[in-house]
């Protein structure tokens, strides 16, 4: 096996004394919890106000204090400062996904500003680790249920499936997608191989069982709209004198 040459492709320096600082508290705060982790952080943060590597830190720390709304001001705060950790994005959007899965319906839809922020995140997300399938799951969700959704992630989210160890909570919010722009073949596909798991929670339920409504009444409509030649109330004879004239 070919071992890559990382001297090549890889920039060495030593760390500054901030960043050894930094990783000196992120590891003593990992192994050896301190009350005292917190306060050298917010020090850190205020020697350095552009690095997000502090708030990184800081908002775990507020994660393990339960402090959810700190949590969550100090990952917006390494964000805007344009922090590199895929985890930091991914848990800004999946508390208000979580929220928003309380009480949804095939017709909900997210309001804009709230769905172009998670697109943000979560693009930002899959852009820094492509293959963190989690945030195709939340954005399978986002994109069932936003206004207009982004056909050309359509096709993305459905090839990283394969690719997840339970993709359950994909499968549903992905069947929702295929209805919406009117794929119900394989809208039936997939909600075929959704309901062979025994994991469905009660939403996606609720969501199948609507979706399962939605198509057997665009089946209906279709066999309406589109007769068929046998079930023609025109006798065939008389179709063919009139083709015939």
């Amino acid at each position: 096996m070919s071992v890559p040459d990382y001297d090549k492709k890889l920039i060495f320096r030593p760390a500054t004394d901030f960043e050894r600082d930094v990783a000196l508290e992120n590891i003593r705060y990992r192994f050896r919890y301190t009350a005292d982790s917190e306060a050298k952080l917010l020090r850190l943060a205020e020697q350095e106000p552009t690095s997000p590597r502090p708030y990184e830190i800081l908002a775990a720390i507020s994660t393990h204090d339960k402090q959810s709304a700190a949590a969550l001001d100090r990952r917006k705060k390494a964000a805007e400062l344009g922090s590199t950790n895929p985890f930091v994005y991914l848990q800004l959007a999946n508390p208000l996904v979580r929220e928003m899965r309380t009480a949804v319906s095939l017709d909900y839809r997210i309001p804009e500003n709230e769905c172009a922020q998670l697109r943000a995140w979560l693009d930002r997300t899959i852009q820094l680790s492509p293959e963190y399938w989690e945030a195709y799951e939340t954005l399978a969700f986002v994109e069932a249920f936003a206004d207009k959704p982004r056909a050309e992630v359509i096709d993305t989210i459905q090839g990283t499936v394969k690719w997840m160890r339970d993709p359950q909570h994909t499968l549903i919010p992905l069947a929702a997608l295929r209805w919406r722009i009117k794929d119900y073949a394989t809208t039936e596909t997939i909600l075929s191989l959704a309901e062979k798991r025994s994991s469905l929670d009660p939403l996606e339920k609720t969501l199948t069982a609507e979706l399962r409504k939605q198509l057997a009444a665009d089946r209906a409509r279709r066999a309406v709209v589109e007769p068929s030649p046998s079930t023609s109330s025109e006798p065939a004879e008389t179709r063919g004198a009139e083709s015939a004239k």
